[in-house]
């Protein structure tokens, strides 16, 4: 027995419902609603209606009704046959079948089929048949349903696919029987075949306009009175059925008629947020604090909601909000998946699965990880001095370019002993057998991910009215819950590894859809925040002000999700709800929204956030023929309005506060320096004193393959052992290319282990090439007369030299000296880059006779080269070793003795400004990233004036 009740659409929905069950309350006594069930659209609607029920007792005594939502409600009507499969159990048990099934049967449903390891592939697949499933059965269908339609088809291109769903779905339904339970859809069916349903108290549907067929199915067999409160007049009798959903022929064919004056058209996303600001300062009452616009004084921030037909706009939303001065709540909060546990579990299964250094980074990166990793480190892994453990494996990453960790430990003994420490440590943290690739029963893993789980969290003390907190308990909270799930399955499930147990795990937390992680409150403490609603959950939502974003086709009606097996067509074949279903129900809720509300904007925007064209919601253009055309040429038309004032969200300081940091005199005098820093100073001396006297340094563990320094490293490495050979003097182009071969293959060993990445290998085989091009260079200039001065080889030279009568240290590494009977000495600098460079080009910019020194490295030579006994004539030069091999040469710096006499009266100079601490102000920015261009304020729009404050600064 049914009855409707209409509410009208006056005033918002659930206050007219509280006030309807008020007013059957009996005189004197108690509001005793404890023999109703009442039942929400969804579980934001079914909290504010238990708050306004509470508000509405006012102290009378209270007792509460039973509230589910429409998803809910089913599990109540009946009492099942047999045990019902948990999801865990019911996707599990799609997997197994897909992975058993005939692989023709598979072609037929789905187009890729993945490999037999690829689980997570497969985990796909078989949610994209549950959800199938679970829709189909919504309308108390099976396969077999549907493919007994598709067939009456005369078109029937998609009997085949049906007629494999239908073996699939047996399969599946034979899997979980075998295993003593049925699915829960099928549980229903099987409910409403047999007439079982049953309830004992009056249900109370509020605003159910969509009701799943089952649903309705397991209504009509309860013996109790169904009452349907409906948000509309007795007048619109004939848009509702009998339990109160919508006629949708009456909705989706009647003109829908929204008042010009409520759509403001902007252009892309932040200008919707700044509408939304500038239409609060028109709407908001003299309440508490004020956003810091001009404000017109009809509403609370509490009685004003913001939709969002696009959530992507959310974030923004909040923030512009916050700016204004104003705070905005987002009941929904992240998703379970964005949880620290589920993140840690996501860290930990890539690194298990891939073995990689990068993805152990990230697990280390995790900040809950931190604590774990200080307590695993024993006393004598403390005693290895290991404190920053991520810097120490960038570093590692930095000069090794490993991909994974091999047996042996590169570099240094100390450093190598510390990163095998943490790796030891990390590993740890895994249960047994995860890491080698362990493929077992699900059920198994369970216990090992929650023994994980607890060598992270077991020390910590966690607080639910601790923001932070609170999205780590729900989080743990819900995986306890799954994994709960998978100890109860048994040993004939699947077999899988860990981390494929651990995306079995995090997609059972992307289906618990209606479990937040942590509702979310931008703005100041003190503030009453304004709330942030998604479009489904408008309707039911009781503030008299609605500003509504996003009014734009594919967020308002929402674009159905796409799948290739319920096309359009097919859904209409089938009998399940289409396009045209959703736009019914969404013009209905915005009538109630228009009717109910005393104040109502609706922006829609003319781009996207990857300027991507937009196009108004059909909402906006269902009115009639005039009112399309009106709508079409204000979003459209060239005609914007008038020019709105600017909104100033942040108001100029008289003040910035972000001044670069002066530079503090050294701790410790500046007594020597290499001559390769000298370079520094001169393009900037302020960068020059964040990195030699603040010892700044970029760590990145990104690097793939070697950078330009770290190639040219490798071939200073195999020529330095080729000058101090027996070799160096040879003329034998091919034994000196044998040898540079083997000792660069050496080399490349040991700086990145005996199975190197391909990229290293080609680089190799790169480098390979222009040292086989400098064997037959060096054979030829031992011909003309040339030797290697190899007690010189690479050798370091450190040389006082008194500036003021205060001795300062210059020090260098010469690559290479030679010397000729006739010509002298010639001191040799490799250069590896790509496209040579003459020494001319990298030591002075200018033309004609305005030649300026940038770098002092071959006349400083000059000076370390006399102060070890290198007398007579010297000339300067590149030993150059491009991509183009036949262009290696050695190139002369064409200087006079004059010019070096400048340039080492530059680096004098130089001293007495470093002596004098004059690090300030900075030079021009960097050409290229060195990872100081931040705190050089590089990229500032006014970086001089910001310069000066700094140096004006008290």
């Amino acid at each position: 027995m049914s009855q409707r009740i209409f509410l009208g659409w006056d005033q918002p929905c659930l206050p007219e419902v509280v006030r309807w069950l008020w007013q059957r309350r009996e005189d004197g006594g108690a509001w005793d609603l404890s023999n109703l069930l009442l039942v929400t659209p969804g579980s934001r609607a079914q909290r504010r209606l238990l708050e306004l029920l509470a508000n509405q007792a006012d102290g009378c005594v209270l007792i509460p009704p039973r509230v589910v939502t429409v998803g809910a409600l089913p599990q109540v009507l009946y009492d099942a046959d047999s045990p019902v499969a948990a999801p865990t159990r019911a996707l599990l048990a799609w997997v197994k079948v897909l992975q058993e099934a005939d692989r023709t049967v598979l072609a037929a449903v789905a187009h890729y089929l993945p490999a037999d390891d690829q689980f997570a592939e497969w985990l796909a697949l078989a949610r994209d048949l549950s959800q199938l499933h679970s829709e189909l059965a919504s309308h108390a269908l099976c396969f077999d349903d549907a493919y007994e339609r598709i067939t009456n088809d005369p078109d029937g291109r998609d009997a085949p696919r049906w007629a494999a769903l239908c073996r699939l779905q047996q399969a599946y339904e034979s899997a979980l029987a075998a295993q003593g339970f049925v699915e829960v859809n099928e549980s229903r069916r099987r409910a409403v075949a047999a007439q079982t349903c049953h309830f004992d108290f009056e249900i109370v549907l509020i605003a159910t306009v969509e009701l799943p067929r089952i649903t309705r199915l397991m209504l009509e067999q309860v013996h109790v009175r169904v009452t349907a409160l409906i948000h509309a007049p007795d007048a619109e009798a004939d848009g509702f059925d009998a339990l109160g959903a919508l006629v949708v022929e009456h909705w989706s064919d009647r003109p829908l008629e929204v008042p010009a004056d409520c759509v403001r058209v902007v252009d892309r996303p932040r200008d919707q947020a700044l509408e939304v600001i500038r239409v609060i300062g028109d709407a908001q009452a003299d309440h508490g604090p004020k956003i810091d616009v001009p404000l017109a004084a009809t509403h609370a921030p509490d009685e004003v909601t913001i939709g969002l037909g696009d959530e992507s706009l959310s974030g923004m939303i909040k923030r512009t909000l916050e700016l204004a001065g104003g705070a905005a709540h987002a009941p929904v909060g992240r998703p379970l998946r964005l949880s620290p546990p589920a993140v840690l579990l996501d860290v930990t299964a890539r690194y298990a699965d891939s073995g990689r250094f990068d993805d152990l980074a990230r697990l280390l990166r995790h900040p809950d990880v931190d604590h774990y990793m200080r307590a695993s480190l024993n006393e004598q892994d403390a005693m290895l001095g290991i404190e920053d453990w991520l810097s120490l494996l960038d570093e590692y990453l930095t000069d090794h370019l490993q991909a994974r960790p091999a047996q042996v430990w590169l570099g240094e003994a100390r450093r190598a002993a510390q990163i095998k420490a943490v790796h030891d440590a990390a590993n740890a943290l895994y249960p047994q057998g995860a890491t080698s690739h362990v493929a077992t029963a699900p059920s198994e893993w369970a216990d090992g991910i929650a023994g994980l789980l607890t060598r992270v969290y077991s020390d910590r003390s966690l607080r639910h009215d601790e923001p932070g907190d609170s999205a780590t308990i729900i989080g743990l909270e819900s995986v306890v819950q799954v994994l709960d799930e998978l100890s109860e399955l048994a040993d004939n499930q699947p077999q899988v590894t860990f981390p494929q147990a651990v995306t079995l795990v995090l997609s059972r937390l992307d289906a618990l859809a209606d479990t937040p992680v942590q509702p979310t409150t931008s703005g100041p403490g003190d503030m009453a925040p304004i709330e942030l609603l998604g479009w489904l959950e408008l309707a039911l939502d009781d503030a008299p002000a609605l500003i509504m974003t996003g009014m734009n086709e594919g967020h308002v009606p929402r674009a159905a999700a796409g799948s290739a097996l319920l096309p359009e067509r097919t859904r209409r074949l089938i009998g399940l709800s289409d396009s045209r279903a959703r736009f019914a129900r969404d013009a209905y809720w915005m009538t109630t929204i228009l009717q109910s509300r005393a104040h109502v904007t609706l922006i829609a925007g003319r781009r996207g956030p990857e300027d991507d064209p937009l196009v108004p919601s059909r909402l906006l253009l269902a009115g009639a023929g005039e009112q399309q055309i009106d709508m079409v040429q204000q979003f459209y038309g060239d005609d914007r309005g008038p020019a709105q004032p600017a909104i100033t969200l942040l108001t100029p300081g008289g003040q910035s506060r972000f001044n670069m940091v002066l530079p503090a005199p050294p701790v410790e005098p500046i007594t020597g320096l290499p001559v390769t820093a000298f370079r520094d100073y001169i393009s900037c001396p302020y960068r020059f004193y964040l990195r030699h006297v603040r010892r700044l340094q970029v760590l990145d563990d990104a690097s793939v393959e070697m950078d330009g320094a770290a190639f040219g490293t490798l071939a200073h490495g195999a020529l330095d052992a080729f000058g101090k050979s027996d070799l160096a003097h040879s003329n034998d182009a091919t034994q000196i290319d044998s040898f540079l071969a083997d000792r660069l293959h050496q080399l490349v060993r040991q700086q990145f282990g005996g199975e190197p990445s391909a990229v290293i290998a080609i680089q190799e085989h790169q480098l390979r090439r222009r040292l086989a091009a400098f064997a037959r260079f060096q054979a030829k200039l031992v011909d003309e007369g040339w030797r290697i001065v190899r007690d010189r080889i690479e050798g370091s030279i450190k040389t006082p030299i008194q500036i003021d009568a205060e001795p300062f240290t210059i020090s260098g590494r010469i690559d290479r000296i030679d010397v000729h009977d006739t010509h002298g000495y010639r001191i040799m600098d490799y250069k590896t880059a790509d496209q040579a460079k003459s020494p001319n080009q990298t030591h002075r910019t200018g033309r004609g006779g305005d030649l300026q020194w940038v770098d002092l490295q071959l006349p400083l030579y000059d000076t370390l080269a006399r102060s070890v006994g290198v007398a007579g004539d010297i000339t300067l030069g590149y030993l150059q070793l491009p991509r183009e091999v036949d262009a290696v040469t050695y190139d002369v710096a064409e200087w006079s003795t004059d010019e070096i006499a400048e340039a080492v009266s530059l680096a004098h100079k130089i001293i007495r400004d470093i002596r004098a601490g004059r690090f300030w102000p900075p030079g021009d920015p960097s050409k290229y990233d060195d990872g100081l261009s931040e705190l050089c304020m590089d990229t500032c729009t006014d970086r001089q004036r910001a310069i000066l404050a700094a140096g004006a600064a008290p």
